[in-house]
């Protein structure tokens, strides 16, 4: 099997070393992460299993991971996730590490933010988990929030240490050229290809303190090249120009680790962290700004037929495109825009690439990789360390298969449509926050161009108890953003929607009397929600009281006690912060229970 086949092989149900792989829990381009069992222990295992590409393109990467798994197994800290055990078997090389099942930072700052003891305390373990592998020679080199696991609130376990330098070498490089890393985090001599010791680490960690306690990255872009430029070149944003009230001494602390110049740095993590404790102590009860949450505030929304959408972009998740009161004939032409092809995460590792100028250094090209990962990366304590070996002989149990899940059942057809006719009754219309249309390729198509709104169409028809089905594909836009189907449609301010997102995330709403009504528990993350990008098979069963939503056949997840109405079904995509999305539709079918 080539690389390219065997990079993207699900390895679920065979065995790796002695290992057998329960399921994949989290995916990127550098690595798949499954939960594994170890019948010698009689324990769970979380098994990061590295893309054979990397080996077959770069004679280097064997030995070089080899290294960097045995130095990484040597780390042993409070704070740091253990790896037990790391080898190679028919070309995957593989790290197994402790099964700790924990939410991550980043998932937490996505829906609230942290008293200022809670980040300090925080940035403090951290801190002493980069202190002890500095010491012993070890730079993370992707130190983010995705990359720090919580098993309790207080308690913060760094992961992915060596991953980088496994995937790039002592240059940072990889052999055709591009740089590994995490652009919203990267140091200036990170992100310009210069070797790297622990101050990059540390203007990293100063970064996620930005993030932690301001509410939001310092610098951001329409592409990852652009990120990197600011780190580079700009100078950090004035904090005080948007909160007025921030500690200055806070202030200093940012300033000072994320300063452009490594020399003007702290010269330990821990030294931050200590001076982030003093000024904490001195503010004990300040408590940053709510972040600005992938869900908005649903009390304004914005009528059919109002032309001027003017509902405040921090407080809205505005109907911006609900079934009109007449139908247009026509849509306005309206097309989304090219968004520079950001694919996977969020907040995921990227690759890209960089070549050096007088004044910085241009971009390249860069790919997706180690995204985060669809539900929380596991963990648990071990009872054992295991000697790493580097090269394991191959099995030939570990040819990987993949199961597609069985068909589910299906009642009598009472609609479905192809797109294949443009007069088959759905919503035509479009204007400069969205579009709805066939398309030339016999499909139906979403746009939403502004952020923060949500677009819909309806075929014109009434159902009681239905399942609902439609192929979805991301044509473009950000992954973040959303899109699913409607059911029970009773009028522009009373339906029911269960969506997902290309980065796994899903979630059930209502709009009750014009009023935004989360049924589930917000968005959340499911594994089995692909997250590569690529066509979907969303089912959504809408039956009594309890709603029920099925991807690819498998179930994700389901709700009950909801005062389902009977009603129009329809198609629907959504924008959070980040751009605009634009949705292809596909086979739409609706049957009876």
């Amino acid at each position: 099997m080539s690389a390219e086949e065997n990079q993207f092989a699900d390895l679920t149900g065979k065995t790796l070393a002695g290992y057998t792989i329960v399921e994949k829990i989290g995916k990127g381009g550098m690595a798949t992460v499954y939960k594994a069992f170890q019948p010698s222990l009689s324990r769970d295992v979380a098994i990061k299993v590295l893309s054979p590409y990397y080996a077959e393109m770069d004679s280097s990467f064997r030995p070089r991971f080899a290294r960097e798994a045995q130095a990484v197994a040597s780390l042993r800290h409070p704070n740091i996730l253990l790896v037990i055990d790391y080898g190679e078997q028919d070309g995957f090389g593989y790290l197994v590490m402790e099964y700790v099942p924990a939410g991550t930072l980043k998932d937490l700052l996505d829906v609230k933010s942290l008293p200022l003891r809670q980040t300090s305390t925080l940035i403090g373990q951290v801190a002493g988990a980069l202190d002890h592998a500095h010491e012993r020679g070890i730079i993370h080199r992707d130190v983010k929030p995705s990359n720090v696991l919580l098993p309790k609130p207080d308690w913060a376990l760094l992961t992915d240490f060596g991953l980088a330098r496994m995937m790039a070498g002592d240059s940072g490089l990889t052999q055709s050229g591009l740089t590994v890393g995490t652009p919203a985090y990267m140091s200036p001599e990170q992100g310009s290809g210069h070797p790297v010791d622990r101050r990059s680490d540390i203007y990293s960690l100063g970064v996620m303190l930005y993030e932690m306690v301001v509410g939001r990255l310092p610098y951001t872009a329409e592409t990852p090249m652009a990120v990197v430029v600011k780190h580079i070149v700009d100078p950090l944003p004035v904090i005080h120009d948007s909160l007025e009230d921030f500690p200055d001494e806070l202030e200093e602390i940012i300033l000072k680790a994320i300063a452009k110049d490594p020399a003007e740095r702290y010269a330990s993590a821990g030294e931050l962290a200590e001076h982030l404790k003093d000024v904490t102590q001195h503010h004990p009860d300040w408590m940053p700004p709510e972040p600005a949450a992938r869900r908005f505030d649903k009390s304004t929304r914005i009528l059919p037929g109002e032309s001027k959408r003017t509902a405040p972009a921090a407080t809205r998740r505005a109907a911006a495109a609900a079934k009109p009161a007449e139908k247009p004939a026509s849509n306005s032409g309206a097309a989304l825009p090219v968004l520079g092809g950001l694919v996977g995460a969020v907040v995921g590792v990227i690759l890209f690439s960089v070549v050096a100028a007088a004044a910085f250094f241009g971009y390249r090209a860069y790919q997706t990789a180690n995204a985060p990962t669809a539900t929380p990366t596991p963990s648990l304590t071990p009872t054992q360390t295991l000697t790493p070996t580097a090269t394991l002989p191959p099995s030939p149990t570990v040819a990987p298969t993949l199961t597609p899940a069985p068909p589910l059942p299906q009642g009598t057809i009472l609609f479905e449509d192809d797109f294949s006719d443009p007069t088959s009754g759905w919503d035509i219309s479009g204007d400069r926050t969205g579009s709805s249309d066939y398309s030339e390729n016999g499909t139906y198509n979403i746009a939403v161009f502004d952020n923060e709104y949500v677009w819909w169409a309806n075929p014109y028809l009434d159902f009681d108890d239905v399942v609902v089905e439609v192929d979805a594909s991301l044509v473009d836009g950000t992954v973040d953003n959303g899109f699913g189907i409607i059911c029970s449609y009773l009028d522009a301010d009373n339906f029911f929607y269960g969506s997902i997102s290309s980065e796994g995330f899903y979630s059930f709403w209502q709009q009750d009397a014009g009023e935004w009504v989360d049924l589930g528990d917000g968005e959340e993350l499911s594994p089995l929600i692909p997250s590569d990008g690529s066509t979907v098979r969303i089912r959504l069963e809408c039956v009594g009281d309890t709603m029920t939503l099925y991807v690819n056949n498998v179930l994700i997840d389901s709700i009950d006690g909801v005062p389902l109405t009977g009603g129009d079904v329809g198609l629907v995509a959504e924008t959070y912060t980040s751009g605009a999305i634009e949705i292809e539709f596909d086979n739409f079918v609706v049957f009876s229970p």
